[in-house]
């Protein structure tokens, strides 16, 4: 008998059970396939984790009962991360797996019979039963040796009567299945002629029988032709007619690399060959490439990687916005035509024909977002983290995973070089430079010699009536479209304004189901909680006094672009946001349109403040840089000096001068001061020492425990209990523990569910862990949740 170790999926640290492997599956039931189980009396999912062996189990185990996918979905070095993952980031073993699968690869398509039942046991019950089914061999072949039956082929054979007395006398059982149908990617596809258009093809004779099939032979003549062109002007029969005769072929078009477009200055090429040097030790190595806004390490990131595919290994590179993703493709691809994209924005069968490239070997380098982290690449030599800084590498949701951590562990296990880029690196990772963890790189130059952009700083008490764009600014946009230049204009708020306030008493509107205002959004005429996504039309009259006098405070993006073409009602104008780019193509048309020059003025949120290059921009705005520092997080400062300087950095990046105006009421603010001059020493001194005083990360690691539940006085009740479980775990402890709260989140309420939080400090990780995981797997909880993060980015 063989059989194989199943984990199981269940919201338990990890669920292993050993299955046997029923003749009819043998060959079938291998490692990284997901499977459906008997455990108790529910039919489950799990994931085989071993490799088929043989011979007796010490306890008699139950069979398998359907093997759900056509090819494995994970392999051994990703089995071994999910490992990884649940014990550092305190979630299911078989969650951390989930998230490496891509989404299309979570859902069933059709139904399937699954037999129950040994053959020869299914035989014995049929012969006894009231009814005998034609083709009866026929059925029990496809049972028992093929692939299956489908739920319509099993009806073809027998009636539903029948079918659901063999399900209730569990004989069978009828189970969906993973199964993708392949779509080309016509992009990505051409076709090509596969005979010798000498001696096998006789287009006249074709020409006569089929004359629309010899035109598109005549056309191939020529060369390739790509599948979107192919279908827009022949037939599918036609096309299909030609490929079932072996005329022609499907093909993935070729691309020819371009070489390097310039040469390295002298700050490039040292990063480059320290960078290199490590890849040739095939020694794990970090690096950190410390350069200022336009100082070249893209193509540092470039060269670096022709290196790694020349010696035959593979290439990794996260971005954290997704509209770089898109910025950076065209570049990429030009030099490494091997290359796949990953992010959450493609399509399901898009990232799935990804995925499937990179699994195969087809794809040597991966441009993604977050996710893309899992990308199944084989010999991996070289992990890059552009803008390593952001926020966005950290998922805020189980498993609560950093791209960052999960890039070192998977470079660890391929002795592969690690390289972080970035202008304002974070403060963990230049700490780690600093105590010689990670080679410091620094590019202290702009290349072309270029001078960093001029910064002005305007006083917004000084600012004439309610307009968000000061005096200086418009000045300052004004010139720059007389010089036919561009202008970004940057606001982390979308919608048009935050808060709905009732000048009679005072009420702000509000969300029924989080503790937040709604946002304006004039473009719909709706409130919208940007939390949860609650909506309500415009209020004409207040819902608590009844007044009619409303007004909105505030501003978002919205605002902001209706003041813009009031003040200049000549110019091209663009919003790139959330609301703005949710539809297919819109993110990518204005990305173009910026590059090609017809948008004079983009207005963005933060995706228009992280690495995007447009040469023609020589002005650069931040509206409002006191929202940015006025948060309840202990890395509020951090961010706002990382935004600003990165914003700051748009403008200047070509041949005209650069020049950024920084709207404030706080214009003598030391971040916004070290943000003006560039200096980031003077800026990490100052914060490194502010966390080393009050006992922050990475002097310390925080656990944050945070407790959801319907009922408000529930929720408080608990997070009282749990921090009395939690002095009963650490009494006897010698470590210096401190522990914080219980009190409400800064957000206490979120998508109706009332939230109160602890948060742990303590040096010793190991012991963090395990009172964590001690609390976490300790039973069911009634009527509240429990999450758990472990050095969280988001305290709200």
């Amino acid at each position: 008998m063989q059989w194989v170790e199943v984990l199981v999926d269940l919201p338990l640290k990890e669920a292993i059970y050993k299955y046997a492997v029923p003749d009819h599956l043998l060959g079938q039931a291998e490692y990284g396939r997901r499977v459906t189980v008997e455990l108790g009396k529910r039919h489950i999912e799990g994931f085989i984790i071993s490799d088929p062996s043989l011979g007796e189990t010490e306890i008699s185990v139950k069979a398998i009962m359907k093997v759900l996918d056509m090819s494995p979905v994970f392999d051994k070095e990703l089995y071994h991360l999910a490992r990884w993952m649940a014990d550092t980031y305190l979630c299911p073993l078989s969650t951390a797996l989930k998230s490496m699968i891509p989404p299309i690869l979570h859902r069933k398509r059709g139904q399937w019979v699954v037999p129950l039942l040994s053959r020869e046991d299914m035989i014995d019950k049929i012969r006894y039963s009231h009814f005998q089914p034609h083709d009866l061999e026929q059925i029990l072949d496809h049972l028992y040796q093929g692939q299956g039956l489908t739920l319509s082929e099993a009806l073809s054979y027998i009636d539903e009567q029948t079918l659901h007395f063999m399900i209730e006398n569990s004989w069978i059982e009828v189970l969906g299945k993973y199964d993708i149908k392949n779509k080309a990617d016509k992009k990505a596809m051409v076709y090509t002629l596969t005979v010798d258009p000498e001696q096998d093809l006789n287009l006249e004779k074709i020409k006569k029988r089929a004359p629309r099939q010899a035109e598109f032979l005549q056309l191939l003549l020529s060369g390739p032709v790509g599948m979107s062109e192919a279908h827009s002007r022949f037939s599918a029969s036609s096309i299909k007619s030609l490929l079932d005769q072996g005329y022609i072929s499907m093909a993935r078009k070729e691309l020819q690399a371009q070489p390097p477009p310039f040469t390295l200055s002298r700050e490039q090429e040292l990063a480059l060959q320290a960078i290199l040097e490590g890849v040739r030790s095939q020694n794990y190595t970090e690096f950190l490439l410390h350069g200022v806004t336009a100082s070249g390490k893209t193509e540092v990131y470039l060269q670096a990687i022709q290196a790694v595919l020349d010696r035959g290994r593979t290439a990794l590179v996260l971005v954290p916005e997704i509209a770089l993703t898109r910025h950076l493709m065209e570049q990429f691809a030009k030099r490494f035509p091997h290359t796949a994209v990953l992010h959450s924005s493609m399509s399901g069968m898009e990232r799935y024909e990804s995925w499937r490239r990179i699994r195969n070997g087809e794809a040597s380098l991966v441009l993604g977002t977050r996710s893309a982290v899992f990308a199944p690449l084989h010999n991996l030599g070289l992990i890059i983290i552009d803008e390593e800084h952001e926020n966005t590498y950290k998922q805020e949701e189980s498993p609560k995973y950093h791209a960052l951590e999960v890039a070192r562990q998977r470079a660890r296990f391929h002795q592969a070089v690690v390289v972080y880029g970035s202008a304002t690196p974070s403060l963990d990772t230049y700490f780690r430079a600093a105590k010689g963890e990670i080679v410091l790189l620094e590019l202290k130059q702009r290349i072309m010699q270029t001078e960093n952009p001029v910064v002005h700083i305007f006083d917004q008490r000084k600012n004439k009536g309610s307009r968000v764009i000061g005096d200086l600014l418009a000045q300052k946009i004004s010139t720059s479209l007389n010089n036919n230049s561009q202008c970004i204009l940057f606001l982390n708020r979308r919608g048009y304004a935050p808060i709905n306030i009732c000048r009679q008493c005072g009420a702000v509107v509000s969300c029924p189901f989080c503790s937040v205002g709604l946002n304006y959004h004039q473009d719909r005429e709706l409130n919208i909680c940007h939390y949860c996504n609650y909506r309500e039309p415009k209020l004409s009259v207040c819902r608590v006094c009844g007044s009619p006098y409303l007004d909105w405070a505030g501003y978002g993006t919205q605002r902001v672009e209706e003041e813009i073409k009031d003040l200049f009602p000549q110019a091209h104008i663009a919003r790139l946001d959330l609301d703005s780019s949710k539809a297919v193509g819109v993110q990518e048309k204005i990305l173009q349109d910026m590059k090609t020059g017809d948008i004079d003025i983009l207005i963005g949120t933060q995706m228009v403040a992280k690495g995007l290059d447009f040469p023609a921009v020589s002005l650069m705005a931040v509206l409002n840089a006191d929202a940015m520092l006025n948060l309840p997080d202990y890395r509020a400062g951090e961010r706002a000096f990382q935004l600003m300087v990165q914003a700051a950095g748009r403008a200047g990046r070509g041949e005209l001068p650069g020049e950024v105006v920084i709207q404030t009421y706080n214009p003598d603010h030391p971040i916004i001061g070290w943000a003006v001059n560039h200096n980031y020493k003077a800026f990490y001194e100052s914060e490194i020492e502010h966390r080393r005083l009050l006992g922050y990360p990475p002097f310390t690691n925080i656990m944050r425990m945070v407790l959801s539940s319907r009922d408000e006085e529930l929720a408080a009740q608990a997070a009282l209990n749990l921090k009395q479980q939690l002095w009963e775990l650490i009494d006897a402890r010698e470590e210096d523990i401190d522990i914080l709260g219980p009190a409400p989140c800064p957000l206490f309420k979120l998508r109706n569910r009332y939230r109160q939080q602890i948060i742990i400090k303590c040096d010793n990780m190991v012991l963090l862990k395990s009172i964590g995981e001690r609390l976490l797997y300790q039973g069911k909880r009634k009527g509240y949740k429990l999450a758990i993060d472990i050095n969280p980015l988001n305290m709200l």
